[in-house]
């Protein structure tokens, strides 16, 4: 699937309004905020549509508008078959399932949504270590009033718990060590970055997104920006907060991947033209059926658009023309909130 996806559902007494725009949405909160009678509403709408299509005439409690289908499960429907049996029945649908679901933080459940070609909006309080979900997709609901002239009736929204990808800090912050998420490409250039500039800044590698928040320590004086793939590094989120309050002094830059870095510069406009209409609408680009994140979307564009080109691009080790100056600093005026000067 591709595309973004409004999603109206509505009772007598509540509306709900969100847009999908991922494979993997998830939404967290408090108790009593809404989350489970959404997904109520919604197994409450695909009863009365089975039950109307069998002609039986009991009405219409709950509306659903959007231009997929929308299917709500939760575990304890007294449904003898397994939650994948049930689930592989639907394809290029929005799925909805809630904490009732055991199964969602485990290695099954990873592997159905990666061969996948559904949407899905997870409703828990878990952080889904097997799930490479983005910081951008992570929400929390939000409700108002509002009244037409003759019924009340309770909106709930959601907004994101966290900022969109980018610097966490709010201002331009000088590091005096640069922690990447992987030893690849990304770490390269950034470590030439800092050579080019003769900055006197470290940069080092975390050896994996597993492993940033142990890389968190408590050091006076000192100011670390943490650079890492935004696109999938949303179960990560709440230990790196929680780390970097504790300690102070560290930033979170969070790009969707360094790959879409490289895109959103344009320095291989030659080869990906429509470069700007992929960037900003990369949910009509990046198929769920085919991606499991958009890390993974921009990292398969560049690499095959650049193969038998003198842009070719390899994740492990960065090919030497991104090292140029002008390509550096191409890159890094699409980078905000970091300054590379000293």
């Amino acid at each position: 699937m591709v595309g973004k996806h409004k999603v109206i559902i509505e009772s007598k007494s509540i509306v709900y309004e969100l847009e999908i725009k991922r494979n993997i949405t998830i939404i967290k909160g408090d108790s009593g905020r809404g989350k489970s009678l959404l997904v109520d509403l919604i197994v409450r709408y695909n009863r009365e549509k089975r039950n109307a299509e069998r002609g039986k005439k009991n009405g219409r409690s709950v509306s659903i508008t959007c231009d997929k289908e929308c299917f709500g499960y939760r575990q304890f429907d007294n449904d003898s078959r397994s939650w994948s049996d049930i689930l592989r029945e639907h394809t290029d649908c929005i799925i909805f399932l809630d904490e009732t679901c055991w199964f969602l933080n485990t290695t099954e459940f990873a592997s159905f949504v990666k061969h996948s070609d559904n949407y899905y909006v997870l409703i828990t309080r878990e952080n889904l270590k097997g799930l490479p979900y983005s910081v951008s997709e992570i929400y929390e609901m939000y409700s108002y009033k509002s009244y037409d002239g003759i019924i009340e009736k309770h909106k709930t929204g959601i907004k994101n718990l966290y900022s969109d990808c980018s610097v966490f800090s709010g201002y331009s912050v000088k590091p005096d060590l640069i922690i990447t998420e992987d030893e690849g490409s990304g770490h390269d250039f950034f470590e030439s970055v800092c050579i080019w500039k003769k900055n006197g800044v470290k940069c080092i590698s975390a050896r994996g997104k597993d492993k940033i928040v142990s890389r968190i320590v408590p050091v006076d004086g000192q100011k670390t920006v943490i650079i890492a793939d935004g696109a999938a590094y949303g179960s990560q989120m709440e230990d790196t907060m929680e780390s970097m309050r504790a300690c102070g002094g560290y930033t979170l830059y969070l790009p969707e991947s360094f790959e879409y870095l490289i895109i959103r510069s344009g320095i291989v406009a030659e080869v990906i033209e429509n470069y700007e209409d992929i960037v900003y609408h990369t949910y009509d680009y990046a198929d769920s059926g085919k991606y499991f994140s958009w890390e993974r979307y921009f990292t398969d564009l560049l690499t095959k658009k650049t193969i038998d080109t003198e842009w070719k691009y390899g994740k492990n080790r960065l090919n030497s023309i991104y090292k140029l100056v002008r390509n550096m600093r191409a890159i890094l005026e699409s980078i905000t909130g970091i300054d590379f000067d000293r």
